[in-house]
């Protein structure tokens, strides 16, 4: 481990840990979207993040975002990533420590995480608990999928622009939300800029939308299952006339979206587990309230 200098992730990094981000999950991202997601935060300006270099390249990451929930600033822990021939040597352990440190020194006080199944059982010993558990659900709409057909950004452009002529743009004020949730700002959702996404109404409801081949839900607010049931028949039709093939739900299944699509026979499969990691002792004065926004790539 002498060989290795660990710090935190500083802006004259970005383009070493673009190029490991991209080497370790094959993917083509530009600086723009770890700089954004990483220095451009909603909360606070103060980074978190770890990461490792081995003969001056960046071979190991380990990241953290602060999100505001009500009056308390909670870490998202996420982007865990080592280059291949640097495994086994235990490095994001050792920078997730880190990461840890650095954010009990600025008084956060719990961490949250989305683990699959497999991800979850390796570190519960860890000390992660689970606060929640995510059902996802899936609405097909269109038997012509033409972003499938003609996968570019033209036609994505397209169909994201017709998506806001039918429904009408929502504003931060006009959002009524728990005191539990990470609250939807005119601050978060410019930081969430780095992909396409929106807040809607749709009837009497409020959805976040992000298109990206198929339409993610990342949080829905319905006065009534029946106003529900008729704003996803809407989302349907339009979805279905500009061929965008299904929309996608990641929904807790403690909340009341997840018993309106029950109700709906929309099948729900296990999905993420929520894991809570406390950084101070005292319990949760409030639960959180856990929403697919909440997630880093939304």
């Amino acid at each position: 481990m002498n060989d290795y200098t660990i710090t935190t992730f500083e802006e004259s990094h970005l383009k070493k840990v673009t190029m490991l981000f991209n080497l370790v999950f094959n993917k083509n991202e530009d600086q723009r979207y770890l700089h954004q997601k990483y220095f451009k935060n909603d909360v606070t300006s103060i980074i978190f993040s770890q990461v490792a270099f081995y003969n001056d390249e960046a071979v190991s990451f380990c990241g953290l975002i602060p999100q505001q929930f009500g009056q308390e600033v909670v870490g998202h822990s996420c982007d865990y990533f080592t280059h291949p021939d640097h495994r086994g040597n235990g490095l994001v352990q050792q920078l997730f420590d880190l990461t840890i440190e650095n954010a009990r020194k600025h008084n956060i006080s719990n961490a949250i995480a989305f683990f699959t199944e497999a991800s979850f059982g390796a570190v519960k010993q860890r000390n992660w608990e689970e606060c929640d558990k995510f059902l996802f659900g899936k609405i097909n709409t269109s038997k012509l999928p033409i972003n499938k057909l003609l996968p570019n950004k033209a036609v994505h452009n397209w169909q994201w622009k017709k998506l806001l002529k039918t429904f009408k743009k929502c504003t931060s004020s006009q959002i009524v939300q728990t005191s539990q949730e990470q609250q939807i700002t005119d601050q978060l959702r410019d930081y969430k800029s780095y992909s396409t996404n929106e807040v809607v109404k749709i009837g009497e409801c409020t959805f976040w939308l992000k298109l990206d081949g198929v339409l993610m839900v990342g949080w829905a607010q319905a006065p009534t299952e029946n106003a529900f049931r008729n704003a996803i028949k809407s989302l349907q039709q339009k979805c279905s006339s500009i061929g965008i093939r299904s929309i996608y739900f990641q929904v807790s299944e403690k909340s009341t979206i997840c018993s309106y699509l029950r109700n709906m026979n929309i099948p729900l499969t296990n999905s993420w587990n929520i894991g809570l990691y406390r950084l101070k002792d005292d319990t949760i004065q409030q639960p959180y309230s856990i929403n697919f926004y909440n997630f880093d790539t939304f």
